[in-house]
């Protein structure tokens, strides 16, 4: 086989395993404060593009498109047919209390107590700092279809 030949090979197996790359993970920049302290703001993480909407489990980190088309990272709280409530500085999830330990004591400040029910296909979240976080509990923000996820935080 011909050096070039060689060489035209090398070439296409590197653009082609760079084009699976990009197209499968993702750097992202953290802009906020709002999953602190687990995600600092102008930290980098990676996510995971190619995650099948129904594997995303509670607890986990999404990266999701906004009703205005911005980019938003947030901990998954709820999933479809799942009762949210907010109540007394706590978060309780189909009745029983969530144990947070990403949740900072000084962060589980809530502005206000409620009840959601995740429709299906959907997803309740919320940032980790809790009094400074837009997220489910906001009307402009609520619950984030399936469709609106980007990726899965894979790496910080």
């Amino acid at each position: 086989m011909s050096q070039i030949k060689k060489h035209v090979i090398t070439a296409v197996t590197v653009l082609a395993a760079v084009t699976v790359l990009v197209s499968t993970v993702q750097p992202i920049s953290i802009n906020g404060e709002s999953m602190e302290p687990g995600l600092k703001n102008g930290q980098v993480a990676i996510i995971n593009k190619t995650i099948r909407k129904k594997n995303i489990d509670k607890g986990e980190i999404i990266v999701f498109r906004t009703k205005n088309n911005g980019e938003l990272i947030k901990r998954v709280i709820g999933t479809e047919n799942d009762q949210v409530r907010i109540y007394n500085n706590a978060v309780f999830v189909n009745s029983k209390e969530l144990n947070e330990p990403y949740v900072k004591d000084e962060n589980a400040k809530y502005k206000s107590n409620g009840i959601w029910t995740v429709p299906p296909d959907s997803y309740f979240v919320m940032g980790d700092n809790r009094g400074n976080s837009l997220d489910s509990r906001s009307e402009s923000i609520g619950m984030v279809h399936s469709k609106e996820i980007i990726g899965k935080l894979i790496h910080k």
